[in-house]
């Protein structure tokens, strides 16, 4: 079986994906930029895997480099931001062959989402809308990050594909590493880009105003992307000459760095906006989108803080916690400095994230992919 990856922007997703299709692939050519390759490089990949390079968004230049000669049995096209003519014609040379194609959906909404005229007829919103639905009819098969995504897609959308679910990233337990001295104080992290639309990072700040500040450490692990983000620092900055512990980046995080924070971390805090937008269209965080939060909690084992209006998978319940006001958060931090209970927490997330070990992810992947033959 030969298989094809690609991808314009998300290291992770290419990784897990490569991880789990190596277990039964005899070939996997990855088609990516030059800064995803470069961090493949650094993973200790199969032989079988071959890195393609080629521009950010250079669809033409993709075009010459795929090597349709290959015979791929399945080529999954994960993250399609834009070039959509350039990519049908893509896809036109790739359905001359047996190949299934997979296309990733990371906005639900964004892709199927129609204008209205007089309220009643529907219609693309553009021209380039006109050419995504192309695509989307085009390709045998969805893929998408989260159940209640394929849920959203098969009963909000109607869609009538074949519907695929892979997690953004897998599990794999990593070896045992020197432990920093930790201090009594509990260590939350909000990780993600530090921007307007994603996250309510002034639930934070109104939260360690009126804790204890002496008892925790706040990690905002992303670099400032807009002025809000800017805005939000010099809150922060306050909450610091207040007594509390506060650790920021004034650049991006590499990964070496991020994996690192994130392991000494006890809590991931993710205050996600659910109400949101991509590139203008409504996206509901949970339902048309799912957060990478989430999946930051399978891979390094951490118990979740998370506002109670986003839709968190079942699995989930015994290791995250919900809140909708600021005073039930601050009861929800103050809750986990008792060690039983956080620990009772820490022990509910490693059961979830080896739910999600490579073995088994791969096993459901390949059973998904069975049914398009």
């Amino acid at each position: 079986m030969k298989v094809a990856i690609v991808d314009f922007d998300h290291y992770e997703m290419t990784y897990s994906l490569i991880k789990c299709l190596a277990v039964r692939t005899d070939a996997i050519d990855v088609y990516s930029t030059g800064e995803i390759i470069a961090l493949l490089k650094k993973s200790q990949l199969p032989k079988k895997v071959s890195l393609c390079w080629f521009k950010t968004g250079d669809v033409a230049k993709l075009n010459d480099t795929f090597k349709t000669e290959s015979a791929y049995d399945y080529v999954f096209l994960n993250t399609l931001n834009d070039h959509f003519p350039l990519a049908n014609a893509f896809l036109d040379r790739l359905r001359s062959g047996n190949s299934k194609i997979i296309l990733t959906l990371h906005n639900v909404n964004y892709w199927f989402t129609m204008a209205r005229r007089l309220k009643v007829f529907k219609r693309p919103r553009n021209d380039e809308h006109r050419a995504m639905l192309k695509i989307a009819q085009k390709v045998d098969a969805y893929l998408v990050i989260s159940e209640n995504q394929k849920d959203y897609l098969k009963y909000d959308i109607g869609v009538k594909k074949k519907v695929i679910v892979f997690p953004y990233f897998i599990f794999e337990p990593q070896p045992q590493k020197v432990s920093v001295e930790k201090t009594n104080k509990l260590e939350i992290v909000i990780p993600g880009t530090l921007e307007y639309g994603r996250k309510d990072y002034e639930v934070a700040v109104e939260v360690f105003k009126i804790l204890d500040k002496r008892l925790f450490k706040l990690v905002l692990l992303g670099h400032i992307k807009d002025e809000y983000g800017a805005n939000i620092l010099v809150e922060c900055q306050k909450l610091q000459d207040e007594g509390l512990e506060v650790v920021w980046f004034s650049k991006y995080i590499q990964p070496d760095e991020f994996e690192r924070v994130m392991t000494e971390a006890d809590v991931v805090f993710a205050p996600i906006r659910v109400n949101t937008k991509h590139r203008g269209i409504a996206e509901v965080y949970g339902r048309t989108k799912a957060t990478g939060a989430i999946f930051d909690l399978i891979r390094y084992s951490k118990p979740g803080v998370f506002p109670r209006s986003l839709h968190i998978p079942s699995e989930f319940q015994d290791s995250v916690v919900t809140y909708t006001t600021v005073n039930e958060l601050k009861e929800v931090f103050n809750s986990m400095l008792q060690k039983r209970h956080l620990l009772a927490l820490q022990a509910h997330a490693q059961k979830v994230s080896t739910k999600y070990a490579y073995a088994n992810v791969a096993e459901s992947l390949f059973q998904q992919l069975s049914t398009l033959n």
